[in-house]
């Protein structure tokens, strides 16, 4: 099976602040994106990686990231688009047709398991699609115009979480559609 993790990073981290965006910050030393990598290298589902990255960032992913830390599986950088799901759309549509399966993921995201990827692509595999999600802990209200309309039943509820992996054709008719 042909595998494919499209990493990506291309945002400005507008909500982060700064003039760096927050997946090239150095967290432990490292450029955070380079943390994220590293779980898709570990993880023995994901045959090849592609990172989305924009154009101005992209020298600093090739020499500082991928390079610098000897990622085998990266395959190439591509140049992502203004919003997320144009870099996604950039990125599935630089995937080969012998893609089988894809999860897409934030570069911004590095605490993801290696394990907990090959779960996902397994259930992708075996279900046309899958994400890791995690179960809602806090209290969540529903609200109207300042008031309290009702607790929701947190029992029911989960946070969808990256990465989302897909059957390669069905997230390329999505994207098409």
């Amino acid at each position: 099976m042909n595998t494919y993790a499209l990493i990506v990073a291309a945002g400005k981290s507008v909500r982060f602040g700064g003039d760096v965006p927050k997946q090239f910050r150095q967290v432990c030393g490292r450029p955070l994106l380079s943390w994220t990598i590293s779980r898709f290298e570990q993880a023995s589902e994901i045959d090849k990686i592609v990172i989305v990255a924009s154009e101005e960032h992209a020298p600093f992913v090739a020499d500082r990231v991928v390079d610098e830390y000897g990622f085998m599986k990266v395959e190439k950088i591509v140049t992502g688009g203004e919003t997320r799901q144009l870099s996604v759309a950039k990125g599935l549509q630089s995937l080969p047709s012998s893609t089988s399966l894809v999860a897409i993921h934030d570069g911004a995201r590095p605490l993801v398991r290696p394990d907990d990827v090959d779960r996902v692509v397994a259930a992708a595999r075996s279900d046309g699609c899958a994400m890791l999600a995690a179960p809602v802990t806090d209290t969540v209200k529903r609200g109207r115009e300042g008031l309290v309309m009702a607790t929701l039943d947190r029992s029911n509820l989960h946070l969808a979480q990256t990465p989302q992996a897909f059957l390669f054709d069905l997230i390329r008719r999505a994207h098409d559609e």
